[in-house]
């Protein structure tokens, strides 16, 4: 494993450390490598129940680090689409953990960090957080980003982040729908604590299944959305 990417697994808790303080924790394509590859091997731990995405030192992820061009030419459309892959495989990986992530937020989450902060089920942020969307102010559109976010913002106010730039805070994020909760700076690590050790307190098997079935309903009829919820509930209850 990369020590750009720290993984330490403590009762049933995987705590998953981005470690590149110097730079904001912002990833290059072999962090976010690392990342994605820590990310589908806590997938496969049996005994987990929870994980808990944070960042090292002031930040928790201020974006993505480009990789230098290459000696004496530019980069290749194959080599810049295998870059951006990267950043897919990075949130596809996040994704795909059986039960519930945890974004503990502090300092800057921008662009790529931001996505990941979109991309956890649960984010608790600290007090003084700036989130954002930089990309448009270097004249790139960030593409990436706008495939989800309107998913989870309101659509008019995803596109104005994503069009301004601007960085804005986590009670905005909060009333968005980007953030869970606000929490005072110096609380974050105990309060994302005692959240984690709630969720390793309960049957992997609940928590899973409630995991499983909010991403399953997302695209549902109320209706479809209910049948689903009675026939995943009998079978919970015949299994006991």
């Amino acid at each position: 494993m990369s020590d750009a990417i720290l993984v330490q697994v403590k009762n049933g808790v995987a705590t998953l450390t981005l470690n590149r303080p110097e730079k904001g924790n912002m990833l290059d394509p072999a962090a976010a490598g690392a990342l994605a590859q820590a990310l589908r091997e806590l997938a496969g731990d049996r005994d987990l129940k929870a994980v808990v995405l944070r960042g090292a030192g002031a930040d928790f992820c201020a974006g993505r680090e480009a990789p230098p061009p290459p000696a004496g030419r530019s980069r290749t459309a194959l080599e810049v689409r295998e870059v951006l892959e990267g950043i897919g495989r990075a949130n596809a990986a996040l994704l795909a953990v059986p039960v519930p992530t945890i974004a503990a937020v502090r300092g800057r989450a921008l662009g790529f960090g931001c996505g990941l902060v979109i991309r956890s089920d649960v984010v608790l942020a600290a007090a003084g957080t700036r989130l954002g969307f930089p990309e448009i102010l270097g004249d790139l559109p960030p593409t990436i980003i706008l495939s989800y976010l309107g998913r989870v913002a309101p659509r008019k106010k995803a596109f104005e982040l994503v069009i301004s730039g601007r960085e804005f805070g986590p009670e905005e994020g909060e009333r968005l729908g980007i953030v869970t909760r606000v929490v005072p700076a110096d609380l974050l690590d105990a309060e994302t604590g005692a959240l984690a050790a709630a969720l390793a307190g309960k049957p992997r098997a609940v928590v899973q299944t409630c995991k499983e079935f909010f991403r399953d309903i997302q695209d549902m009829s109320v209706d479809e959305a209910a049948r689903h919820a009675t026939a995943v509930l009998a079978n919970v209850l015949a299994s006991r």
